[in-house]
């Protein structure tokens, strides 16, 4: 799986770290795996281009080069860490029994798959 890092949008759930607070001109709907949002605040951080608030985003992401080259998602108390591949990438790899774990539930569900969409991965399903 791929963290797609290289976002065209620059967000912060925290107004505390923000400052500047104001309502965009337009709305910005934004279509992600956590589903549809509209974010409508403008705020600025020392450094940054635009950025926009988001409170009611889900899940924290953090970065530090000092720790390692990694970025970690923060997901109720189990994190996961996407590291940078040779091609510069961040993905983070499944456990080796994961495809088992799809096979079972797809099976188990009369074929269907998890993921409509999914593409079949080769010598899986």
């Amino acid at each position: 799986m791929i963290l797609d890092s290289g976002s065209t949008i620059s967000l912060f759930k925290s107004k505390n770290l923000v400052t500047e607070i104001k309502d965009t001109k337009e709305k910005i709907q934004l279509e992600t795996n956590a589903g549809t949002r509209v974010v409508d605040k403008e705020v600025q951080i020392k450094g940054f281009d635009k950025v926009y608030l988001n409170e009611s985003g889900r899940h924290r992401v953090t970065y530090d080069s000092n720790k390692e080259d990694a970025f970690v998602v923060h997901i109720e108390n189990k994190p996961i860490t996407f590291r940078v591949n040779q091609k510069g990438l961040y993905v983070f790899n499944f456990p080796e029994n994961y495809m088992n774990y799809v096979e079972m539930k797809n099976t188990s569900n009369a074929g269907l798959c998890l993921q409509p969409n999914a593409t079949k991965i080769e010598g899986y399903c």
